[in-house]
C-alpha cells in the first residue's frame, strides 16, 4: 500500500501567519509519497528507507516513547533559549521516528514493516518537504492500520512535528499538505478558497538556502518579533485574496509585488534573487519568494512568478528551468493494495 501528500506554495502571508496574521497558500502537484510493505526479518521492529537522504534506519518500537520525551525535552530547550533549532533534530529520521510515537494505536500493526520514503519535492525549497512526508507517513500508517486519522486529527500530529522541525510552526503547511485546494489560514482556522488559478503562475527553485527554515525564523523573530510590520502583511495578504477572488491581474501583480517587498524588509530574500525579481518586474511580470528564505547566502528556495500575458522566452533565459503552477485538490491520500 502507499499514501502520498501534496507540496504547498504560499501565495502571501509566510513568516506573518507565525504571528496570527491570515496567509494564502495552495497544495501543489508535487508529492512525498510512503509505501508500506511487510519486510522478513524485522522481528517487532519497523525500517525506516529514506530515497531523498539514501539512508535506513532500523527503528524499536518499544523505545519511541522514550524518544518522544526526549525530543520534546529539547524542543522546550530551544524555547528556553538554552538550544539552538538545529540541535532538536539532530538526524533527518528524527523526525520520522518522532511521528510514529505519535501513533502508538499503530505500533502493533506495523511491526515487522518496511516504510520506504520518497519525494518530488526539493528539501528546504519552502515547498513544505518535511509537512508533506510527515504527513504521507502517518497517512499510511494509520490507514495500513485500519485507524485512518480524519483530516482535523493528521493536521494536529503533523502540526506537532513541524514545532520540533523548525521550532514554531503555525500549522499552515500541514493543513495545506492534509487537505490539499486553496486555502486562508489563521491561527488554526482553516477557510478553503473558491478561487481558481488562472494561467500565467510559474514556479523557480533559486536554490536550496543556506539556512534552514528554523534558523532563518528565529532571526526574523529576534529582528521583528514585536514590529507592526506583521499588521502590513496581514493588509497584503487581504488585498492578494480578493484580487484572486476577482480574478485581477493588475491587483494581483500589486499584491506579488507589494508582498515582496516586505519579504525583502524582515531580511529573508538574498540580494541576488532580488536582483532576479527587479528584472522579471521590468519586463512586465511580478515575483516573490515563497516560504521562509534565507537570511544569509544567495539562494532562497522557491520563487513564484507571475505572468500571464508574457511568453516564458521573453522573460529570461533560464525560463526552461520554470515549471507551470499546478494546483493539487485531493490533499493526502492513502491507497490500499490489500
Amino acid at each position: 500500500m502507499h499514501a502520498r501528500a501534496p507540496s504547498k506554495a504560499i501565495l502571501s502571508g509566510e513568516h506573518a501567519v507565525v504571528y496570527g496574521r491570515p496567509a494564502l497558500a495552495l497544495a501543489l502537484c508535487r508529492y512525498a509519497t510512503v509505501e508500506l510493505e511487510a519486510a522478513a526479518g524485522l522481528g517487532t521492529d519497523v525500517e525506516l528507507v529514506l530515497d531523498s537522504l539514501n539512508t535506513r534506519e532500523r527503528v524499536r518500537l518499544d523505545q519511541l516513547d522514550p524518544l518522544q520525551r526526549q525530543l520534546q525535552q529539547r524542543h522546550q530547550d530551544f524555547l528556553d533559549g538554552d538550544l539552538p533549532i538545529e540541535a532538536v533534530m539532530a538526524q533527518p529520521a528524527l523526525l520520522f521516528q518522532y511521528a510514529l510515537s505519535l501513533v502508538p494505536e499503530c505500533w502493533s500493526a506495523i511491526a515487522g514493516c518496511r516504510l520506504r520514503l520518497s519525494s518530488q519535492i526539493p528539501l528546504g525549497a519552502g515547498m513544505g518537504s518535511s509537512a508533506a512526508t510527515v504527513t504521507a507517513l502517518l497517512k499510511a500508517v494509520s490507514g495500513y492500520a485500519g485507524k485512518p486519522l480524519a483530516t482535523p486529527q493528521l493536521v494536529a500530529l503533523v502540526t506537532r512535528c513541524e514545532q520540533l522541525q523548525h521550532g514554531r510552526s503555525s500549522g499552515l503547511d500541514p493543513a495545506v499538505c492534509g487537505r490539499g485546494g486553496m486555502l486562508r489560514f489563521q491561527q488554526g482556522d482553516v477557510q478553503p478558497l473558491p478561487a481558481s488559478l488562472q494561467q500565467g503562475w510559474y514556479l523557480f527553485d533559486s536554490g536550496k538556502p543556506d539556512c534552514s527554515t528554523g534558523q532563518c525564523g528565529s532571526q526574523v523573530r529576534r529582528q521583528f518579533g514585536r514590529s507592526g510590520i506583521w499588521d502590513e502583511f496581514a493588509e497584503v495578504t487581504e488585498q492578494f485574496q480578493q484580487a484572486l477572488l476577482g480574478a485581477s491581474p493588475e491587483r494581483i501583480h500589486a499584491s506579488v509585488r507589494q508582498n515582496q517587498r516586505l519579504l525583502e524588509r524582515i531580511g529573508v530574500v538574498p540580494q541576488s534573487v532580488q536582483q532576479q525579481v527587479r528584472e522579471l518586474e521590468q519586463q512586465g511580470a511580478s515575483a516573490k519568494i515563497s516560504g521562509a528564505g534565507a537570511v544569509s547566502g544567495n539562494r532562497a528556495g522557491l520563487v513564484l512568478i507571475y505572468a500571464p500575458d508574457r511568453t516564458l522566452e521573453s522573460l529570461s533565459s533560464q525560463s526552461a528551468a520554470w515549471q507551470p503552477l499546478q494546483m493539487d485538490t485531493m490533499g493526502a491520500v492513502y491507497e490500499s493494495d490489500r
